[in-house]
């Protein structure tokens, strides 16, 4: 029965069609990612530079060649986003400036402890008094010095584009839920489902279409979007110490 109640619901045009505007929509989502490649190519053999483990030497070499002498060269500038994410993130927080011109060399020379006060003040200034020993407890288990791969910024666009296809994917699923339960109220098969013994085993077996294709739908689009990000830049970028941004930042974000 479960077998054909699958091929009945799962096995129709809307589900292929659907199937198909997931993979399509996703492809052109992340060729946002890919079409550049010639160019990431080369962002990413400078970037690869400094790959590893962000040392604080390296950031105030970046800053001093950005700040002071201009330089345009990307494997500096690279170094100096990481000083912006340090003052942009919660902007406005403890460290204000608008322009690297005016970034101070401590912001390098001292980056993880800098990174740390700005997160001690988010803590004791933006979360309840009883949160705040977990959360600084939690800090000081993060492990510094932070490493950072080339391309891991990527990743978020990847991530941004998923989170659309999910939404879509929602719309996709409720619509074809909601045919099955129409269907059933109209010919009267639920009134007669109500009535029987076997009666959560049978609303199982119409509920697990829609699961299946939901986590289908979920599936292509997950693997769609990791193949094209990492036939670009691969899986290393992955290793980036992504907690030097986003630690705390839903609990953080849903107090500010």
């Amino acid at each position: 029965m479960l077998l054909l109640e699958m091929k009945r619901r799962l096995c129709t045009k809307y589900v292929l069609f659907s199937l198909l505007g997931i993979i399509i929509i996703t492809i052109g989502l992340n060729l946002i990612i890919v079409s550049d490649q010639k160019d990431i190519s080369l962002s990413l053999q400078e970037e690869a530079i400094y790959e590893g483990d962000i040392k604080e030497e390296n950031l105030l070499l970046a800053l001093k060649k950005v700040r002071d002498e201009k330089s345009e060269d990307f494997r500096y500038k690279s170094q100096v986003l990481i000083i912006s994410g340090l003052v942009n993130n919660y902007p406005g927080v403890l460290y204000t400036e608008d322009r690297i011109e005016d970034y101070p060399d401590e912001y390098a020379a001292e980056f993880y402890q800098c990174w740390r006060n700005k997160f001690e003040f988010l803590i004791e200034n933006k979360l309840p008094i009883e949160e705040q020993k977990t959360a600084l407890d939690k800090l000081n288990e993060v492990k510094t010095p932070f490493v950072r791969y080339p391309g891991y910024y990527l990743y978020y666009t990847a991530l941004d584009n998923i989170q659309v296809i999910f939404i879509i994917i929602l719309f996709l699923v409720t619509f074809f839920a909601s045919g099955t339960y129409s269907e059933s109220f109209e010919d009267g098969s639920m009134e007669i489902i109500k009535t029987t013994k076997a009666y959560k085993k049978n609303m199982l077996i119409r509920i697990l279409p829609v699961i299946l294709y939901g986590i289908l739908l979920t599936l292509i689009a997950t693997f769609v979007t990791i193949g094209m990000t990492s036939s670009v830049i691969g899986f290393k970028a992955l290793k980036s110490s992504f907690k030097m941004i986003s630690l705390f930042s839903f609990l953080l974000e849903t107090s500010l």
